[in-house]
C-alpha cells in the first residue's frame, strides 16, 4: 500500500455584485497548484493495476471557474454605522 502526503497552493479572484441588499451573485476562477511526488495507476494487460510512484516532484494544477448565488437570511453582527 502507498502513502502519499502533498500540500496545495490555491489563490483566487472574483468579484460579487449585488443585486438586492440580501442577494448577490459572484464570479470567480481559482488556480488549485498541487506539489508533491506524481503517481500513476497502471492497468497492466492482464486486468491488475500496478501504482507507479515518480522520484521527481511534479508540479501539477487545475483551474475552476466557479459562479455562485448568496442570500442573506440572517445577520449575526449589527454594522457600526
Amino acid at each position: 500500500m502507498h502513502e502519499r502526503w502533498t500540500s496545495a497552493v490555491q489563490m483566487s479572484i472574483g468579484c460579487h455584485y449585488n443585486i438586492t441588499p440580501q442577494f448577490d451573485i459572484s464570479v470567480s476562477t481559482l488556480y488549485d497548484l498541487h506539489l508533491g511526488k506524481e503517481i500513476d495507476a497502471e492497468v497492466e494487460k492482464d486486468g491488475t493495476v500496478s501504482i507507479v510512484e515518480h522520484a521527481n516532484a511534479g508540479w501539477e494544477g487545475h483551474i475552476m471557474l466557479i459562479f455562485s448565488a448568496h442570500y442573506k437570511f440572517m445577520r449575526l453582527w449589527k454594522s457600526k454605522k
